[in-house]
């Protein structure tokens, strides 16, 4: 099985090139939504509201995601803490699913921070999504109903495309003009 890593900064459309290459017959783990999973399971919780306060929880007493965001991308230390507890757990939660879907040639791992934490090292492949700043931050406000302004730190704690670049097998150009679908075929033809 090949371990492919699909990544790209955020409103690039990574999820909409995950589905596309899941349509196609790759089995695909979302970082990302396992992550926010691992949130509020208990052992989690209690560390994050140990390092945060309580303030970090919504009226459920849950991780409210955006209170726990505003403390994380404003913070580079609170933003580490947060890595060093949940990518571990992802990342062999990710080797369980390969182990679950041994049966497909190909089990893609699509997170928005594969570059950055040097985990693509550990994956046979990676595709990057690329999509101009201006269109990124258009997608965004319109998906999550938010402001420019709120979204630029979380785009700050992101690589810029060209440092990523170098570092992918396949770039994707998620433009909004380029076909996505034959970039996606192209390479799951070279990859399965």
């Amino acid at each position: 099985m090949l371990k492919v890593g699909l990544t790209g900064n955020i409103g690039s459309g990574k999820t909409t090139v995950a589905k596309i290459f899941s349509i196609l017959g790759t089995a695909v783990f979302n970082a990302d939504e396992e992550a926010k999973k691992l949130l509020n399971e208990p052992s989690q919780q209690s560390g994050l509201v140990n390092y945060f306060g309580n303030d970090i929880l919504g009226s459920d007493h849950r991780i409210d995601r955006t209170k726990l965001a505003n403390h994380i991308f404003n913070n580079k230390g609170a933003l580490s803490f947060i890595n060093q507890l949940i990518h571990p757990l992802v990342r062999q939660n990710f080797s369980e699913f390969c182990h679950l879907h041994s049966n497909y040639p190909v089990c893609i791992y699509e997170a928005a921070v594969i570059i950055e934490t040097g985990f693509y090292k550990q994956l046979d492949k990676i595709i990057l999504v690329t999509a101009p700043e201006e269109v990124r931050i258009q997608r965004v406000v319109l998906r999550d109903h938010t402001s420019a302004e709120l979204l630029e730190p979380r785009m700050k704690n992101q690589w810029p495309e060209e440092l990523k670049i170098p570092h992918a097998d396949y770039v994707i150009n998620n433009d909004g003009l380029t076909p996505l679908l034959e970039q996606c075929q192209a390479i799951f033809a070279e990859i399965s």
